[in-house]
């Protein structure tokens, strides 16, 4: 696709230390077949071709290459992006994909992305966001990744205390209970039934004085 190719170009480009008109130039430098055709009737029925800016020669080579009805279709998701099941970094990286066909007051408003990006939070997240704000689309990022971490620990926690219960009879308690209970007595006709089998077996016979 098209756009997949113009992604792949500006990862490229991010590693250079190219200016703005080198970038058109690297970038068109690659076109070929019906792509450079494009290319060089746009750039010459441009009235200044030497100069296009790369945020012109992405608008133009997108209207050209990718479908009305496309670039609707992902601005409506980009406006209804839900976070979902997804990560915070794989949610991260679906909205900066469908950033591009968001409308130009999104795009160049840090504000606007803010929004966005928040709305489509899992509500879990939003919660524990409380007082935090947030004047980048990073440190928004960096805050979802650090509150994904505490709960992740708290949920350590508290399946730990599952495994271990505290203050339960079984636990603890049952030990001090044993060590601090009084020792049972036995019954007397328990010592009583024993006292005279033990002497019936060694043949012990008592004698008793009949009084006159």
């Amino acid at each position: 696709m098209a756009n997949d190719w113009l992604n792949e170009m500006e990862k490229k480009l991010d590693l250079t230390t190219f200016t703005d008109d080198e970038c058109v130039g690297a970038t068109t430098h690659q076109l070929k077949g019906a792509t450079r055709t494009w290319w060089d009737s746009f750039s010459d029925s441009h009235e200044d071709p030497a100069n296009i800016s790369w945020e012109e020669f992405t608008k133009a080579f997108t209207e050209y290459h990718i479908p009305k009805g496309v670039m609707e279709a992902k601005a409506m998701e980009f406006h209804n992006i839900q976070m979902g099941k997804d990560k915070v970094m794989e949610y991260t990286t679906h909205f900066t994909n469908l950033l591009r066909y968001a409308p130009s007051y999104v795009v160049n408003s840090e504000k606007e992305k803010l929004y966005y990006y928040h709305k489509g939070l899992k509500p879990q997240i939003k919660l524990k966001f409380g007082g935090i704000k947030s004047s980048t689309l990073c440190a928004l990022v960096d805050h979802c990744i650090q509150i994904k971490k505490d709960c992740a620990e708290a949920g350590e926690e508290d399946r730990e205390r599952k495994r271990k219960p505290e203050g339960s009879f079984y636990g603890r308690d049952r030990k001090r209970f044993h060590r601090d209970a009084p020792p049972r007595e036995r019954s007397r006709h328990y010592r009583d039934d024993n006292l005279g089998s033990s002497r019936g077996s060694g043949g012990y016979t008592a004698k008793y004085s009949r009084l006159a």
